[in-house]
Parts: C-alpha cells; structure tokens; sequence
C-alpha cells in the first residue's frame, strides 16, 4: 500500500440500547447509524456531511439479528449492509462495497477495504461491529 494512504482510525462510536424488550429497542442499522454519527463525531467532523461520504459499509452478522427473527419470525434484512448504508445517508455505497462477514469474522475489513482505499478516489469507510 502506498505510504500516502496509510489506513488510520480517525472517529470511534459506540452506542448501547438498554430497552428491556425486542418492541422498544432500537433496529439493528438504528444502532450502527447511531454509533457512525457518534464517530463521526468523536473526529470532529460534520456528521452529515462524513456520513454522506462513506463509500464503504461492512458490518458482521449479528446476534440481534438473529434475536428479532426469534421475535418476528424471519430476518429483518436482506442486505444488511446496504440498509446501514441507508440508514447513515451514504450516497455512494455501490453494493459490491456492501460487504457482510459471519459472526466474528473480520474478512471484510482485511480483505477487501485496504485494497479499496488505496484507489485515489476514495472516502470514508463505514466498519461496523455489533
């Protein structure tokens, strides 16, 4: 990788959702979109504007996923990256930068984002872990 485009963490959010039942928790993407906005803002930049940016989602199957099919009795995504992507206002999320790992893996993150930020066109990348 070219020394100029040295991958750095710039903005690091965390949100926690402590409602007692399924109903009254916020959606899977409404917390990553919560936890992109506060690390947007964490590195002091307009949240809108860097969440518009983002050109890159990945995220890793999560446990409450799997707790609101128990609930509601299927997924609630299809492409759950693509939804967080929605859901943060990205613009520019082209599906095949939409990536998903199983539970605990980092494959997306360490295969595929460094080669994609070292094209000169690049922005922001969205990595989500639930």
């Amino acid at each position: 990788m070219d020394k100029e485009r040295q991958l750095v963490v710039v903005g690091v959010g965390r949100c926690t959702d402590r409602a007692h039942t399924v109903e009254q928790s916020r959606t899977p993407a409404g917390l990553l979109r919560r936890a992109a906005e506060l690390a947007a803002a964490d590195a002091g930049l307009p949240v809108a504007a860097t969440l518009q940016d983002v050109v890159v989602v990945a995220t890793v199957d999560a446990f409450f996923e799997e707790r609101w099919k128990a609930k509601f009795g299927k997924r609630p995504y299809k492409n759950f990256p693509r939804t967080v992507a929605h859901e943060i206002g990205a613009r520019d999320v082209r599906d095949e930068y939409c990536w998903r790992s199983l539970s605990g893996g980092n494959g997306p993150q360490v295969r595929h984002i460094p080669p994609r930020l070292a094209a000169p066109s690049s922005g922001s990348v969205a990595m989500c872990r639930c």
